[in-house]
């Protein structure tokens, strides 16, 4: 139990007073009143008798009234009301589990929601296909050995895509792709997905050990090495589009996550082409993306983060600078590539940040293409952030989390100023996704109340391959959404006023910390993609 969670966005020193009028009838003696108070504090996770609310029954003239007395650096009028409701609730049913009003419920399940867009019927490589036959001479990939334009990358993984049904590829199988982020790497994804496989990008810089045992457990079907894709671009298959069907709910996309499993050893989530499609969209509106723009693909083939850097500019009509590790270890020659390389979005964790920004305070330099810089991995503090502004004060910020489970990203906060605090909220869910932050019964808390984060919409994959326990423990219905999945990543955290997420940590921690005063996230889920599945 805690102090009474904030929920003000104009805290002033000093105490008010709220009253509601008590129903004819309503039991309010002072046990029940007590007992009320005490149920109240409880879904609040605050201390029995918190110094910040008080309750009590007074008369005001001929009518009973429920008289709150509240701090006002704590709570505002919207919210004592709101907590008056909750009494209310209580006094009526004490057996009643929820205390939250239809209006409440209505409001955090539908208007926290990320924002309804229809998605077109068509897979990403569907939509790579038609921007490839509009422009197939522009130049669609570039790294350090060449590039490719659209139409050659669309030959190069059709005829990838055919040979994989040649070697007895069936629908659903899973491809591992075993590559460097070389040309070949965007071509053997996209002819995977051509042919209605499923992708597991591995790269080749993970020791043979951890490879073994994801390929172990995906139950794989074909590798796609330097030696294979050679083999299928010399076995000269037709490079027409394939047009094999593919369903918007069949899988697309398989990415382990160290450490999550039993015994701590890998978990593959497998995610669905329309959560795919969804997210790699949601990067091209959030991100801007357009005709022209350089997305730098820094991200190694594992991460989940790999391959909406590699899609979404072909996506958009842009082009994909591949940025290998060797660049990425070295700052000053990382920020010298996205300079040369008039990359407008490039993804990083806060601890990279800050390195590029020791590299820019000791060598200013403009970066006059660079327009958002999307920040994932860990969470970020607000004194980066300044940091950043002061030094490329034109260039927002994107705070970017989410999960392999829910099929990549799932918040955007968009910085174009430092926030208050001392870490950067996440903010609204991307389109097509909810969040809730609900009790261990899965009913939405009260707003400002800690609890754990869930997901549900199109984002929320298949569930773990081969692991059928690990699905049914963290991939469940969602009991508001009948026929939809829901997946419980283990995080908590508790509603802003302005209704962004605030991380507090693991399920499985004990919940001593004081929601209503400025933290961090601890190091756990949360901290990093690179220790186990979870937010950031």
């Amino acid at each position: 139990m805690s102090t009474i969670p904030r929920w003000t966005r104009d805290p002033r020193p000093g105490t008010a007073e709220y009253t509601a009028p008590l129903p004819e009838g309503l039991p309010a003696g002072p046990a029940a009143v007590r007992a009320a108070h005490a149920k109240v504090l409880a879904a609040l996770s605050a201390a029995p008798g918190d110094p910040a609310l008080r309750v009590d029954v007074t008369d005001r003239g001929r009518d009973r009234v429920l008289r709150l007395r509240y701090r006002t650096d704590v709570l505002d009028r919207e919210a004592a009301a709101r907590i008056a409701g909750y009494h209310l609730a209580a006094l009526a049913a004490p057996v009643r589990h929820s205390l939250l009003s239809e209006a409440e419920l209505r409001y955090q399940l539908e208007e926290l929601a990320g924002p309804c867009r229809e998605l077109p019927d068509r897979r990403v490589h569907e939509l790579f296909e038609e921007r490839a036959a509009r422009h197939p001479d522009a130049v669609a990939v570039v790294s350090a050995a060449g590039q490719r334009t659209y139409g050659e990358l669309n030959a190069r993984a059709n005829r990838i895509g055919r040979a994989l049904l040649a070697h007895g590829l069936r629908p659903e199988g899973v491809v591992a792709v075993l590559l460097e982020q070389n040309l070949d790497w965007p071509a053997a994804v996209l002819g995977i997905l051509k042919a209605g496989g499923v992708c597991l990008p591995i790269g080749a810089r993970l020791p043979v050990g951890q490879v073994r045992t994801m390929l172990d457990r995906a139950d794989y079907s074909l590798l796609l090495g330097p030696d294979s894709v050679a083999a299928a671009y010399a076995e000269e298959h037709a490079d027409t589009d394939l047009g094999v069907p593919v369903a918007a709910h069949g899988p697309a996309t398989l990415h382990f996550t160290s450490g999550s499993g039993s015994a701590g050893e890998p978990r593959g989530a497998t995610g669905e082409h329309a959560g795919f499609a969804n997210h790699v969209l949601a990067k091209i509106d959030d991100l801007g993306l357009g005709a022209g723009d350089v997305v730098a693909q820094t991200a190694p083939p594992y991460r989940a983060g790999s391959l909406w850097q590699l899609l979404s500019p072909l996506l958009a009509g842009g082009r994909t600078l591949l940025v290998g590790p060797e660049t990425v270890r070295d700052v000053p020659r990382f920020v010298d590539t996205i300079e040369r390389g008039r990359v407008c979005v490039v993804q990083v964790r806060p601890s990279y940040l800050e390195s590029m920004l020791a590299e820019l305070e000791r060598h200013p330099r403009e970066l006059p293409q660079l327009r958002r810089v999307a920040v994932t991995g860990e969470p970020l503090r607000t004194d980066l952030v300044r940091r950043w502004f002061r030094a490329q004060p034109s260039v927002p910020l994107v705070n970017s989390c989410g999960l392999p489970e829910t099929s990549g990203d799932t918040h955007h906060e968009i910085l174009h100023d430092v926030p208050a605090g001392h870490w950067v909220p996440l903010g609204r869910p991307i389109a097509n996704v909810r969040v809730y932050v609900v009790d261990e019964r899965l009913v939405p808390v009260p707003l400002g109340a800690p609890g754990e984060i869930v997901f549900s919409g199109v984002c929320v994959g298949r569930g773990y391959v081969n692991d059928p326990e690990g699905t049914r423990a963290a991939f469940t219905e969602d009991p508001y959404r009948p026929g939809e999945r829901l997946y419980r990543g283990g995080d908590r955290g508790r509603r802003l006023p302005d209704g962004k997420l605030e991380l507090l940590g693991r399920r499985d921690e004990p919940a001593t910390r004081d929601p209503g005063r400025p933290h961090g996230p601890r190091g756990t889920a949360l901290a990093s993609l690179s220790t186990r599945p979870g937010l950031y």
